[in-house]
């Protein structure tokens, strides 16, 4: 499926479930975008039952989402906007103390500031991450992009393009290789190039 038809569906499913509450449009969403919604959470949460409660938190409230979806707008754009703001709100809500396991430990408070540095830290590692795709070549970027976000395997990205295994793994090597090149200069160089 190429991204254009999966875009294609997830805005219709949304639709559906925001006119209809249609829940088979629920079960499709969720095997379009779930690996996607989870990739999102993975960036910012570091804990794995973080990650779980938050995408279990977000398909338990996605007819009050879909309610307020801007019908005729890229709704796999706005899921992922939504799924990454909830993840955000989840931060700062469940930050602001940090309990430790032992009698001893004491309870600490996590201020405004150091949430907000965490979220610039992401914020600016995710935009040298896109920065460095982009300078890729159209053909790398797709398999960089469905590869690690979108979680698909080597064969149905192989599918989707029309070209062997062995050259979307050697193509998948070439471009993590000019990727790593890159997030090392622009890191360097303090993301000024």
């Amino acid at each position: 499926m190429d991204r254009k038809e999966r875009i294609s569906k997830v805005n219709k499913c949304v639709e559906l479930i925001k006119k209809e509450n249609n829940h088979q449009a629920v079960y499709e969403l969720h095997d379009l975008m779930g690996g996607t919604l989870k990739y999102i959470a993975k960036k910012y949460l570091r804990h794995k039952e973080d990650v779980e409660d938050m995408v279990q938190i977000f398909w338990s409230r996605i007819f009050e989402i879909a309610k307020v979806y801007p019908s005729g707008t890229n709704a796999f754009s706005y899921l992922c906007k939504t799924m990454q703001n909830r993840t955000f709100n989840y931060i700062r809500d469940n930050l602001k103390y940090t309990t430790c396991s032992s009698l001893e430990d004491v309870v600490l408070k996590v201020d405004k500031e150091e949430i907000e540095e965490i979220m610039t830290e992401k914020a600016n590692a995710k935009y040298m991450v896109d920065k460095a795709i982009a300078k890729l070549p159209e053909r790398e970027q797709q398999i960089i992009k469905e590869s690690y976000f979108l979680e698909k395997p080597v064969r149905e990205i192989a599918e989707d393009m029309g070209i062997s295994k062995t050259v979307v793994a050697d193509l998948r090597l070439q471009a993590t290789a000019k990727l790593k090149r890159e997030l090392k200069s622009l890191i360097e160089g303090n993301g000024q190039k």
